[in-house]
């Protein structure tokens, strides 16, 4: 008797849990849905790509220093299709240099590498 109160109840708790699992992946893909909606409308048109996103890399490698030679020196910008991003400056010396972040301001300067003419330090 006690067996087949225990298997009856077993077979309850099992179709609760079933159903409970049907009802989570209904809303789950519900919830999926709604959020490939709302990112679609973020972006007005379906597919296209975020406009923040980096779309232009460069690097530039130089002798800062007249003693240093080998070019280890570098600048690299990463930008988004706007022209913000972020330069990243690192001068290598015989004494160590720290390596610097600056965003660009307006257009990067043609001034060449090793020039800050167009960015401005990041506040920190």
């Amino acid at each position: 008797m006690v067996t087949v109160a225990l298997s009856v109840l077993g077979l309850l708790a099992g179709g609760a849990g079933i159903t409970l699992a049907i009802a989570a992946t209904k809303r789950a893909d519900r919830i999926i849905a709604e959020s490939a909606e709302l990112i679609r409308n973020q972006f007005n048109v379906a597919g296209t790509v975020d406009p923040r996103a980096i779309r232009q890399v460069g690097v530039v490698r130089y002798d800062a220093l007249k003693e240093m030679a080998g070019q280890l020196s570098f600048s690299v910008a990463l930008l988004n299709s706007a022209g913000d991003g972020l330069v990243l400056t690192s001068i290598n010396g015989r004494s160590p240099l720290p390596t610097s972040a600056h965003e660009p301001a307006g257009e990067l300067s043609a001034a060449g590498p090793g020039s800050h003419h167009g960015c401005a330090p990041v506040a920190s």
